[in-house]
């Protein structure tokens, strides 16, 4: 495969690459990285991915496990935990808007659960791309995102009737 082939058929794909990654890290720096790895790791690999039906899978499975793996390096292991946490955000000042509000109840919302929102709503991935990034099943992804929408709405409606 030449680099212009090469180009053309991958390096495309970063920003789809770097959206991910920044949903999963959190910080543009480190996703700028895991997006260069990915694709460098993608060129040494570029026979065996040219092979293969369908390389988009295994393109995001290279991200995030580099995702994982500087999570690991900055020893924040509570990335990588799923915990259902009920909603603990504090209560609103009264010169708070409803989306500055909003954004504090994400905040508060654990690191993986909003990982997984933002990605959805922010990110505008799909749920197999959200799969392909976390590990999780289609299934727990949309029951995730159902539960963490209605603690959120019922948080909203509480304080905003």
């Amino acid at each position: 495969m030449t680099s212009k082939e090469f180009e053309e058929k991958y390096v495309c794909l970063a920003p789809r690459l770097y959206k991910v990654a920044f949903a999963l890290l959190q910080n543009a720096q480190d996703a700028e990285d895991a997006v260069q790895e990915t694709l460098v790791k993608l060129w040494r690999d570029a026979e065996r991915v040219q092979q293969m039906q369908s390389p988009e899978g295994y393109i995001m499975r290279i991200l995030r496990n580099h995702c994982l793996d500087l999570m690991h390096e900055r020893h924040d292991e509570t990335e990588l935990l799923l915990a259902e946490h009920t909603v603990a955000a504090p209560a609103p000042p009264p010169e708070l808007e409803t989306n500055e509000y909003l954004e504090r109840i994400i905040q508060a919302l654990p690191s993986k659960i909003r990982k997984i929102l933002t990605m959805r709503h922010v990110a505008a991935c799909s749920i197999d791309e959200i799969c392909e990034a976390t590990g999780e099943t289609p299934s727990n992804v949309r029951q995730i995102l159902s539960r963490t929408r209605r603690k959120i709405a019922s948080q909203l409606n509480i304080l905003f009737p």
